[in-house]
């Protein structure tokens, strides 16, 4: 029977040192740190990744696909650019695509997982050229109301102009 009683005091103990413990945390988990030197009030810019270069919004028609030769005129294939939202959209010359901005740079530039609708398109050779170009971009240049971009050996992928479809 003492035996018994033990075990129950023993059990009432832990029980009363898990809440003390649970209302620590608690009570440490909702403090808001101080603003001084060891907590810095905004992150720093990072010399290596400027800020974006806002000319990238908009709207890019496609003039320049890497193995591909454009007809002239092909108005269907852009690609719209959404600093704000950090993601592109646009047309391959079939299907719809969107993906989100993952690297950002005064530099570099490259895109996640692209999505695209799958409507059945007898001409191919635009929308997979220009979908695997996407994929493999990893730098840009922008040269005026041209936008240059490049893979990770420097190779060109895509020469895009700025402006509205026609």
């Amino acid at each position: 029977m003492e035996r018994i009683n033990l075990k129950k005091q023993m059990n009432k103990k832990k029980l009363g040192l898990l809440i003390i413990a649970a209302i620590m945390m608690q009570a440490c988990g909702n403090q808001t740190p101080q603003n001084n030197q060891d907590t810095p009030a905004e992150p720093a810019v990072s010399a290596e990744q400027p800020a974006p270069i806002p000319p990238l919004d908009g709207q890019w028609k496609a003039d320049y696909i890497k193995g591909v030769t454009l007809i002239e005129n092909t108005q269907s294939i852009y690609l719209n650019i959404d600093l704000n939202k950090k993601t592109i959209s646009g047309s391959d010359s079939c299907n719809l695509l969107t993906a989100p901005i993952v690297t950002l740079t005064d530099k570099e530039l490259s895109f996640g997982e692209i999505a695209s609708t799958l409507r059945y398109c007898p001409e191919i050779e635009y929308q997979e050229a220009f979908q695997t170009a996407l994929r493999e971009v990893a730098s840009y240049k922008l040269d005026g109301e041209h936008l240059h971009l490049f893979d990770k050996q420097g190779e060109k992928l895509l020469i895009l102009d700025k402006g509205k479809r026609q």
